[in-house]
């Protein structure tokens, strides 16, 4: 029984005690209502703030009840976001796989690995050239007189054997330039290479990249395997071709040196190949005797300053990158030079 109850209890108790309680004054009757009063209105006001308190309270538990409920959505959806990005990320890497995949059917070749292979050549034919033609007599003497002639003029024959050298390292990179570097495919003639470098910047611009590098991968392997048996015959004319100019100037055995030879041009067949077969275009470029020394594509074997230069002889060529921001040198042109001569140096001579 509440506080109000009992008020209300007290109040009809009084009420029905009145009559016999005769003894009771008037005062002290009034008296006590009015405490019963206070105490209804009391009573009242806690009932009033007990209803309040209901009320908070039931709102207080809704509200809890929404929180819960919204903590509870709020971890499903991160749930399923973690789920999408874990779809997304799977779906992501599948896709980069696949695009992996068609993009990386290339070669893998570093710049690094090409310069150093551009060295290794060079230094394999000069090695086969100082080898076969750089330890013998410059011409065969025919008579005792020869043989007298030869060995009582040294510094000549020194000479001699020097531009002997030269001019079979000159001749055989001549043979390797044109015809297997310079050219825009292993296996393809100046004309016909012509024709499909115009179709190949044509791709380059049009389809998208991994395209065009399917596009060079697929016809330098489709120009090697159809060309394969005019390579090999490249080789042995080139080989027969420097054998039939140079053997009187060597005394190793002829036969060891074509083999070795034509070994090193399938080396620079092999490098040539694979230089196609990347996700960038190289190219091969070399001067011509009597061009400027230009230091930032070309580097001289000799040791002084090889500036205000021509370039008597090149040794071997450059190879550059070609990049939409530009080309980009990956091994400067091996070139000997000699000095310009200016009118001072002809007036200078002149006097003595």
């Amino acid at each position: 029984m509440n506080t109000f109850s009992t008020a209300n209890t007290l109040y009809e108790a009084s009420n029905a005690s009145s009559d016999d309680s005769d003894s009771m004054d008037t005062e002290e009757r009034f008296i006590l209502i009015s405490e019963i009063e206070e105490l209804q209105e009391i009573c009242e006001k806690l009932q009033v703030a007990h209803d309040n308190v209901e009320e908070d309270a039931r709102k207080s538990q809704k509200a809890q009840v929404m929180c819960w409920e919204s903590v509870r959505r709020q971890v499903e959806v991160a749930e399923e976001a973690r789920k999408m990005a874990e779809t997304t990320r799977r779906e992501n890497g599948q896709l980069v796989a696949k695009i992996t995949k068609l993009e990386g059917w290339t070669d893998c070749f570093e710049e690094g690995e090409a310069r150093l292979t551009m060295r290794k050549l060079y230094q394999d034919v000069s090695y086969w050239v100082e080898k076969h033609y750089g330890c013998c007599p410059t011409e065969i003497p025919s008579t005792p007189w020869d043989i007298e002639d030869l060995s009582s003029n040294p510094s000549d024959q020194t000479l001699n054997q020097m531009e002997i050298l030269s001019e079979v390292h000159a001749d055989l990179f001549q043979h390797i330039f044109q015809s297997i570097l310079a050219r825009f495919m292993i296996g393809l003639d100046e004309s016909f290479g012509d024709h499909l470098y115009q179709i190949d910047r044509e791709i380059q611009k049009t389809c998208p990249s991994y395209v065009w590098q399917h596009w060079r991968y697929a016809m330098s392997i489709a120009s090697a395997a159809l060309a394969k048996s005019d390579l090999e015959a490249d080789c042995d004319r080139i080989a027969h071709s420097v054998e039939d100019k140079f053997s009187h100037y060597s005394t190793t055995d002829a036969a060891w040196r074509m083999r070795q030879l034509k070994s090193l041009l399938w080396q620079c067949i092999d490098f040539k190949e694979k230089l196609e077969r990347q996700g960038d275009s190289y190219f091969f470029w070399w001067s011509s005797p009597g061009r400027q020394f230009r230091e930032e594509h070309m580097t001289g074997i000799a040791v002084e300053d090889p500036s205000n230069k021509l370039v008597e002889q090149s040794l071997w060529p450059m190879l550059f990158k070609a990049r939409p921001e530009g080309e980009l040198v990956v091994t400067k042109e091996l070139v000997k030079t000699i000095p310009i001569i200016t009118h001072e140096d002809t007036d200078q001579e002149s006097l003595y």
